[in-house]
């Protein structure tokens, strides 16, 4: 068995060991509900219509190949099973430990080092973040592909042949179209150009053989511009996702602007944010889903003490990598570590978040670099004894394993998650929110405090408004709800959620044109929300719009095929109302039926309809016997007023004759 193959093996069963309680994990509620348990466009698998999607869907960015991974992921294991889910950013993981040992290995030509790097970025806990997180799919993933995009780009070096150069184009491009923060993969070719490739020894050396695909560049040429001129396909790439990324934002809304924070706080939180990760990076602990930023509400602001640390940190790690610049791996790994991490320093600030776990993936390749050669260097000048050397890294690696399972454990669901992430930062009003509405459907007592206490933090937030409005409504205490409801319109007119609910407490409260008003916005605002468009079709339908009430109906259904709601409300339609243009017995028994058979026969509500769906078709024996079957149900279940309503009906079926009245009030 070659050694580098035993490496390899070493590298697997480690972080296998490592990182294989995710597969008992849960999906969060932290992005992976809303991209994965909670979305019909991926729940169908891998087909055209989901594949359209994942290429017009932006969240903060344009991935669509992160979504067609998730994708792919349900058509493998299902949108309900997280283990599958879990599996793949695993497996991606393990792939990335291994493409990186061979990069480094390809390099270098050192395996040692090399194998020790890639330890360290196995087994580092600022990493957990990104393999236990389903949706940071986006990380793993992308980086997946900007690893072989650097291999391939070896081998051109190597080799000389132009078809390596195309398959480094074109990881780069699936890397970018997993995540647009691989922009700066250019910038780090450059940076291996001088170290370890060594393409930058002589800048007046004539060009040679690798460059001459150039064609008019041929002849002399000062190497570092030929270089330079040789990226300029990859160049384009990052450029091209760059403005796009920057574009999605905006529309998006999920940049911030320089009005809640200005250039000079972004400037010092990404001096602050640098020296962070390398502090992290030495000392992993106090680690948590989200660090709020210091200049928004929840965030600790930077003190005077903290930013002079990090300037002095970085000036003196910029200082002694330039003294000892003959140690070529000083400065290269000093400044992938600043480029790979520049696009996610915040000075474009997109989200809440002062730093991220998650941001370090690749950046901390540099920071590993640097600790490992420097190190290596002083045991060979020292004569340091290589027992010493071994126990030494065997102690950091299974320090680094130790706190990263603790780490891991943290991600086992939503509310050890939350619970963690707040006894970091107690103030956390993004995070509070989240924990009210995970525990809301067991202890809503428990959710109405967590939502006070985020809104005491964040005052003006509309999601929290809402939020607490929905607590409010849980405990019948419409008028308040009501009341937050507004507030949170105050602050974002465009909040799909609040316009929807507060259309919903309104109709509660007999409001019911202004309601529908409500709604009417919130199916703007979120065309593909079905909730929107059955309550919508409900009120409208209890005002005697039937038509329109119809065509919102049949929109819930598209957008949910098997919610049995608007299946059986549009049942109902199509049974009783007389008019021709909806009145229609067969669509109203196919749709009855296949709610019945969806709820397996055991929803009284159901039954109802369908029993009216046989009537309408003029079938009476089986409308008697499915109206019976549903008095049986509604009895068991206690409903008395549906049993009175359906022995009514039983009595007109009889008789040979259908149900007219329709109430379709949600």
């Amino acid at each position: 068995m070659g050694r580098r193959f035993l490496i390899c093996l070493i590298l697997v069963a480690v972080t296998l060991v490592t990182y294989g309680q995710v597969i008992e994990f849960e999906f969060v509620d932290y992005d992976d509900n809303e991209r994965i348990a909670a979305n019909r466009a991926v729940h169908d698998g891998l087909t055209w219509q989901a594949v359209r999607w994942a290429w017009t869907y932006t969240d903060a960015y344009w991935q669509p190949l992160t979504m067609i991974s998730l994708i792919l992921d349900c058509q493998l294991y299902g949108y309900s099973n997280p283990a599958g889910h879990h599996l793949t950013n695993l497996i991606f993981h393990v792939l990335n430990v291994l493409l990186l040992f061979c990069l480094m290995v390809r390099m270098t030509g050192r395996d040692v080092p090399s194998a020790i790097v890639a330890a360290l970025f196995s087994l580092h806990p600022l990493h957990v973040e990104s393999v236990a997180w389903v949706s940071a799919r986006t990380d793993v993933l992308s980086t997946a592909f900007g690893l072989m995009s650097l291999l391939a780009y070896v081998c051109y070096v190597r080799r000389m042949k132009f078809v390596w150069f195309a398959a480094a184009w074109l990881m780069m491009a699936l890397g970018l179209l997993a995540k647009p923060l691989l922009v700066t993969l250019p910038l780090l070719m450059l940076l291996l150009d001088y170290w370890p490739l060594g393409r930058c020894q002589d800048l007046s050396h004539p060009v040679s053989g690798s460059f001459k695909w150039l064609g008019r560049y041929r002849g002399r040429c000062p190497v570092g511009i030929a270089l330079l001129i040789e990226k300029i396909p990859f160049l384009v790439l990052s450029l091209v996702m760059g403005v796009t990324t920057i574009v999605v934002e905006l529309h998006g809304e999920a940049m911030i602007s320089t009005y809640r924070v200005t250039l000079v706080d972004r400037l010092a939180n990404a001096i602050a944010g640098y020296a962070w990760y390398i502090c992290k990076t030495v000392w992993p602990t106090g680690l948590s889903v989200l660090y709020p930023h210091p200049n928004l509400p929840g965030g600790v602001p930077w003190t005077s003490f903290q930013l002079l640390g990090a300037g002095v940190l970085l000036v003196g790690l910029t200082v002694l990598s330039l003294l000892y610049r003959r140690h070529s791996y000083l400065v290269i790994a000093w400044l992938w570590y600043l480029v790979a991490l520049l696009p996610m320093i915040g000075l474009v600030q997109a989200g809440k978040q002062a730093v991220a776990d998650r941001y370090a993936y690749v950046p901390q390749i540099g920071l590993f670099i640097m600790i490992v050669w420097a190190g290596a260097d002083l045991i060979r000048r020292w004569s340091i004894n290589r027992f010493i050397t071994s126990l030494v890294v065997f102690m950091v690696l299974m320090g680094c394993m130790v706190v990263s399972w603790q780490q891991i454990g943290t991600w086992k669901n939503s509310q050890t998650l939350f619970r963690h992430a707040i006894s970091i930062h107690p103030n956390n009003s993004v995070i509070l929110n989240n924990l009210g509405n995970v525990v809301a459907g067991q202890d809503r007592e428990e959710a109405l405090q967590l939502y006070r206490r985020a809104l005491s933090v964040d005052p003006v937030s509309a999601k929290l408004h809402t939020s607490y409005g929905n607590a409010l409504l849980g405990f019948g205490k419409v008028d308040e709800a009501i009341y937050h409801y507004r507030e949170a319109l105050h602050r974002d007119e465009k909040l799909q959620e609040a316009h929807y609910n507060l259309g919903t407490a309104l109709s509660q409260r007999g409001e019911v044109q202004t309601a529908i008003q409500h709604l009417r916005e919130a199916v703007r605002l979120g065309p593909n929300h079905a909730l929107s468009h059955y309550n919508l079709g409900a009120l409208l339908a209890a005002t005697g719009d039937l038509s329109e009430a119809a065509s919102f109906l049949k929109r819930a259904m598209q957008l949910d095929p098997d919610w049995v709601p608007p299946m059986t409300a549009l049942a109902w339609l199509y049974a009783v109302y007389p008019a021709p243009e909806l009145h229609n017995p067969i669509a109203a028994l196919e749709l009855a039926v296949r709610a019945a058979e969806i709820s397996s026969y055991q929803d009284a509500g159901v039954l109802d309809a369908l029993a009216a769906a046989y009537a309408s078709a003029s079938d009476f024996k089986k409308a008697v016997a499915t109206a019976r079957d549903a008095l049986r149900v509604a009895r068991a279940a206690g409903n008395e007023n549906l049993v009175r309503s359906i022995t009514e009906k039983v009595g007109l079926y009889r008789q040979q004759k259908p149900h007219v009245p329709v109430d379709l009030t949600p």
